[in-house]
This record gives structure tokens, sequence and C-alpha cells, in this order.
């Protein structure tokens, strides 16, 4: 911040991709994996979503961003 001179303002921080998420939260090693625990028992890796009907496989991948949301806004 100092060799840019800013003193305030906003960021948006935004996965560019569908499936893509974005999670702020402590770094820590167990709270992540808590994390990916829960987010597999939501949206276990499953060949039978109707997602696979349009030939793709990555069904999970869709439900587990919706879960963590794919933007995150700081002031």
């Amino acid at each position: 911040m100092d060799e840019s001179k800013i003193k305030e303002g906003f960021c948006l921080v935004s996965a560019m991709h569908i499936t893509a998420g974005i999670w702020v939260n402590d770094e820590e090693e167990g709270l992540k994996s808590d994390l990916f625990e829960w987010l597999e028992k939501l949206a276990p890796v499953n060949p039978n979503y109707r997602h696979h009907l349009t030939g793709e496989d990555n069904g999970d991948a869709h439900l587990k961003r919706t879960l963590l949301n794919h933007q995150a806004f700081f002031r």
C-alpha cells in the first residue's frame, strides 16, 4: 500500500470461472479440512447429477461453488 499511495478504497475479488469459489476465513488447516469435508457431504462427487446429461461431469463442482459464492467485497 505504501508504494501505491492508496489510503482507502474498495476491493472486489471475483473468481472468473463458473466452478470457482471464494472463501474468506482463517488460514488454519483443520478449518479448511472441515470445510472440504462439509462440502463433500453436501455435494459429493456423484455420476448421477442431471447436469451430467449435458456431457459434463462436474455437477458437484457447480453445487460446491454455489455454497461458497464466487465473489467477496472488501472495504
